[in-house]
């Protein structure tokens, strides 16, 4: 038998507790760094602009073998088809945005696009919970 230690269970969070967007760019500059494509202002998508895949298998990943799951700021990324579709939302948005940025300010260096696009998102991320998101459920 295993010798483990029995008692309470603990919630584990691995992400922020800031309106961050941690769960987009996740909470740590190594997460940040596999979510970019290199070189550019942009995250990395896949092949239909969707979230880029996982190169390896995690706990976390519930799929059949044979498949992929995604990568994201948040590991639950692949839980449910709602919270995946906002990632994808969120991974356009980005890309979005930093093409505009891209466009009118062509002597930006890469970080420059994706550090203002973050802060963008950020905003805008931070504009729905405030405005729109809170209202409803608090009152």
């Amino acid at each position: 038998m295993m010798n483990v230690p029995f008692g309470c269970a603990e919630q584990m969070n691995q992400v922020t507790h800031w309106l961050d967007t941690s769960t987009i760019y996740g909470s740590t500059l190594k997460e940040q760094l596999s979510l970019r494509e290199p070189g550019t202002g942009y995250l990395r998508a896949s092949e239909g602009n969707l979230l880029p895949y996982q190169s390896k298998r995690t706990f976390d990943c519930g799929a059949a073998e044979g498949t992929h799951c995604f990568l994201a700021g948040d590991f639950r990324v692949n839980e449910q088809p709602g919270l995946t579709n906002m990632h994808i939302i969120w991974l356009r948005e980005h890309n979005r945005i930093a093409r505009i940025f891209h466009t009118i300010n062509p002597q930006w260096s890469p970080e420059a696009v994706f550090q203002e696009t973050r802060r963008v998102i950020i905003a805008q991320f931070q504009h729905i919970i405030y405005n729109e998101w809170l209202p409803i459920v608090v009152g």
